[in-house]
């Protein structure tokens, strides 16, 4: 069951950087230019809300995950000082000193503050053995992108509903997480994130965290997540935001579903998060949150 403002101990880090750099349009070989910005939110004056499952760190370790994500375009119900995104993070917190504390996120994110508009975009966010977070391709020794990749970090997801990702450590060679995004089996590598960026997530991951996360400026409400529907298994809600094909992958490339996992739910009235049936979920709502 959701439990409302409910903290397990990981460190939840959102870190925005803003640099111009060329992306490519989702599926497309057209480039554009982000936006460049210097300047970034004032953390004090953000506030969060998340609709998230999360694993209680018992579990095996696991050295890939998979899922597919409804992708939606909330067009102008998101704004300047409002994010709004759909997200898996490995991590491997579990008998770790906090500052081996290593993640790797992934998914489609709605920020107009960085990008200069409000379509939304895949993204990645890491933080690797130096402590330090970096999104998309701005450091130096982060994310590497094949030359043939149609989809970068920072992307448009142009007219796609869904979007299946997956990552994989090259356990037999590398030693690299490997990134491959999609539609269901049929699969693409984007790039890989190096094993030399990692400490902890270098041998293997141990925790997961996935679902829908906003953040908004205290002068605002929140804004929609995910579809902005509200996302209830009673009744059904078909039109929420969905995760769906939810896997950990192990060593030898099986397949097993999340079985020991706890939930958070911030202003339940407004956001949800439906039960974890197998490998699918809903999430979102439509916002309107107050800090």
């Amino acid at each position: 069951m959701a439990l409302s403002n409910l903290s397990y101990g990981f460190v939840f880090l959102s870190v925005l950087l803003f640099v111009g750099v060329t992306q490519a349009k989702a599926f497309h070989g057209e480039q554009i230019q982000q936006k460049a910005t210097t300047m970034a939110p004032d953390n004090n004056d953000s506030i969060k809300e998340q609709a998230v499952y999360f694993s209680n760190g018992t579990g095996e370790s696991f050295y890939g995950f998979l899922a597919t994500l409804t992708v939606h375009n909330l067009s102008t119900a998101v704004v300047s000082g409002q994010t709004s995104k759909a997200s898996f993070t490995i991590l491997s917190y579990v008998d770790k000193p906090e500052n081996e504390a290593n993640e790797i996120e992934i998914g489609w994110t709605i920020d107009p503050a960085t990008y200069g508009d409000t379509r939304p975009r895949f993204f990645t966010f890491s933080v690797g053995a130096d402590g330090s977070g970096c999104t998309n391709l701005n450091c130096k020794n982060g994310f590497v992108v094949l030359n043939n990749s149609a989809l970068v970090p920072g992307g448009v997801l142009e007219n796609v509903t869904d979007i299946t990702i997956k990552i994989l450590k090259d356990v037999k060679g590398s030693g690299d997480w490997l990134l491959h995004y999609g539609h269901g089996d049929s699969l693409s590598q984007m790039g890989y994130f190096p094993k030399s960026m990692f400490n902890s997530l270098s041998d293997y991951a141990k925790n997961v965290r996935l679902g829908g996360t906003v953040e908004f400026n205290k002068d605002l409400r929140s804004p929609p997540m995910g579809s902005g529907i509200l996302a209830s298994d009673k009744p059904p809600s078909p039109q929420a935001a969905s995760f769906s094909s939810v896997y950990y992958i192990g060593y030898y490339g099986d397949h097993f579903v999340i079985d020991q996992r706890a939930s958070q739910v911030d202003c339940p009235s407004n956001y949800g998060l439906g039960f974890l049936n197998y490998d699918r979920f809903v999430y979102g709502g439509p916002g309107g949150c107050t800090p």
